[in-house]
Protein backbone atom coordinates (compact mmCIF):
# COMPACT_ATOMS: atom_id res chain seq x y z
CA UNK A 1 0.00 0.00 0.00
CA UNK A 2 1.40 3.35 -1.06
CA UNK A 3 1.79 5.97 1.82
CA UNK A 4 -1.23 8.31 -0.26
CA UNK A 5 -3.80 5.65 0.26
CA UNK A 6 -2.48 4.75 3.66
CA UNK A 7 -3.66 8.08 4.44
CA UNK A 8 -6.68 8.22 2.54
CA UNK A 9 -7.86 5.05 4.73
CA UNK A 10 -6.57 6.84 8.13
CA UNK A 11 -8.88 9.72 7.47
CA UNK A 12 -11.37 7.52 6.30
CA UNK A 13 -11.38 4.92 9.65
CA UNK A 14 -11.36 8.47 11.36
CA UNK A 15 -14.10 10.34 9.84
CA UNK A 16 -16.47 6.97 10.13
CA UNK A 17 -15.56 6.94 14.19
CA UNK A 18 -16.28 10.77 14.46
CA UNK A 19 -19.79 9.83 12.25
CA UNK A 20 -20.58 6.40 14.28
CA UNK A 21 -20.30 8.32 17.46
CA UNK A 22 -22.91 10.85 15.85
CA UNK A 23 -25.24 8.45 15.04
CA UNK A 24 -25.35 7.82 18.95
CA UNK A 25 -26.79 10.88 20.12
CA UNK A 26 -30.39 9.95 17.45
CA UNK A 27 -30.24 6.13 18.42
CA UNK A 28 -30.30 7.65 22.54
CA UNK A 29 -33.24 10.40 21.98
CA UNK A 30 -35.08 7.33 19.58
CA UNK A 31 -34.33 4.86 22.54
CA UNK A 32 -32.19 2.54 20.27
CA UNK A 33 -30.17 1.66 23.18
CA UNK A 34 -28.69 -1.36 21.75
CA UNK A 35 -28.12 -0.27 18.30
CA UNK A 36 -26.52 2.74 20.27
CA UNK A 37 -24.12 0.66 21.81
CA UNK A 38 -23.44 -0.59 18.55
CA UNK A 39 -22.47 2.50 17.27
CA UNK A 40 -20.38 3.52 20.14
CA UNK A 41 -18.36 0.44 19.72
CA UNK A 42 -17.81 0.76 16.03
CA UNK A 43 -16.71 4.57 16.40
CA UNK A 44 -14.31 3.20 18.89
CA UNK A 45 -13.57 0.19 16.77
CA UNK A 46 -12.81 2.90 13.73
CA UNK A 47 -10.80 4.60 15.58
CA UNK A 48 -8.49 1.47 16.94
CA UNK A 49 -8.44 0.58 13.02
CA UNK A 50 -7.04 4.23 12.28
CA UNK A 51 -4.37 3.91 14.65
CA UNK A 52 -2.94 0.34 13.87
CA UNK A 53 -2.58 1.56 10.24
CA UNK A 54 -0.81 4.81 10.88
CA UNK A 55 1.41 1.99 12.76
CA UNK A 56 1.39 -0.24 10.03
CA UNK A 57 0.17 -2.72 12.08
CA UNK A 58 -2.49 -5.32 9.41
CA UNK A 59 -5.08 -7.70 11.19
CA UNK A 60 -8.52 -8.61 9.61
CA UNK A 61 -10.07 -9.27 13.00
CA UNK A 62 -12.09 -7.62 16.40
CA UNK A 63 -10.19 -9.48 18.38
CA UNK A 64 -6.62 -8.70 16.28
CA UNK A 65 -7.26 -5.38 16.94
CA UNK A 66 -8.32 -5.93 20.73
CA UNK A 67 -4.90 -7.88 20.87
CA UNK A 68 -2.71 -5.10 19.04
CA UNK A 69 -3.87 -2.28 20.77
CA UNK A 70 -3.32 -3.94 24.20
CA UNK A 71 -0.05 -5.07 23.17
CA UNK A 72 1.55 -2.25 21.27
CA UNK A 73 -0.28 0.51 22.86
CA UNK A 74 -1.61 -0.03 26.00
CA UNK A 75 1.41 -2.26 27.46
CA UNK A 76 3.93 0.30 26.53
CA UNK A 77 1.88 3.10 28.29
CA UNK A 78 0.65 5.23 24.66
CA UNK A 79 -2.75 4.36 25.69
CA UNK A 80 -3.79 4.35 29.55
CA UNK A 81 -5.36 0.70 31.19
CA UNK A 82 -8.39 2.44 31.62
CA UNK A 83 -9.12 2.97 27.83
CA UNK A 84 -7.57 -0.61 27.52
CA UNK A 85 -9.89 -2.02 29.79
CA UNK A 86 -12.83 0.30 28.47
CA UNK A 87 -12.40 -0.85 24.57
CA UNK A 88 -12.44 -4.41 25.73
CA UNK A 89 -15.42 -3.57 27.61
CA UNK A 90 -17.31 -2.19 25.14
CA UNK A 91 -16.53 -4.43 22.85
CA UNK A 92 -18.09 -7.50 25.30
CA UNK A 93 -21.75 -5.38 25.50
CA UNK A 94 -21.37 -4.90 21.78
CA UNK A 95 -21.13 -8.53 21.90
CA UNK A 96 -23.76 -9.29 24.00
CA UNK A 97 -26.68 -6.69 22.76
CA UNK A 98 -25.90 -8.29 19.18
CA UNK A 99 -26.00 -11.65 20.00
CA UNK A 100 -27.82 -12.68 23.66
CA UNK A 101 -31.69 -12.77 23.16
CA UNK A 102 -31.85 -10.90 26.71
CA UNK A 103 -29.92 -8.02 26.97
CA UNK A 104 -31.54 -4.65 26.91
CA UNK A 105 -29.37 -1.57 27.64
CA UNK A 106 -30.26 1.59 28.48
CA UNK A 107 -29.80 5.61 29.02
CA UNK A 108 -27.91 4.71 32.04
CA UNK A 109 -25.61 2.76 29.96
CA UNK A 110 -24.76 5.10 27.28
CA UNK A 111 -24.17 7.46 30.15
CA UNK A 112 -21.38 5.87 31.41
CA UNK A 113 -19.73 4.92 27.85
CA UNK A 114 -20.40 7.64 25.62
CA UNK A 115 -18.13 10.03 27.29
CA UNK A 116 -15.51 7.76 27.64
CA UNK A 117 -15.55 6.57 23.81
CA UNK A 118 -15.58 10.21 23.41
CA UNK A 119 -11.90 9.95 25.20
CA UNK A 120 -10.52 6.91 23.61
CA UNK A 121 -10.91 8.87 20.27
CA UNK A 122 -9.37 11.78 21.12
CA UNK A 123 -6.69 9.69 22.54
CA UNK A 124 -6.40 7.63 19.59
CA UNK A 125 -6.45 11.03 17.03
CA UNK A 126 -3.76 12.95 19.48
CA UNK A 127 -1.78 9.80 18.96
CA UNK A 128 -2.36 9.72 15.00
CA UNK A 129 -1.51 13.07 14.82
CA UNK A 130 2.12 12.79 16.78
CA UNK A 131 2.93 9.96 14.73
Amino acid sequence: MNEELRQDIIHHQLYSARTCIQEVLYLKEGAFYNAAMARLYYACYHAASALLIANAFETKTHNGIRTILGKEFVQTGKISPELGRFYTKLFNKRQDGDYDNFIFFDEKDLDEFYPLAITFIETIEQLINKG
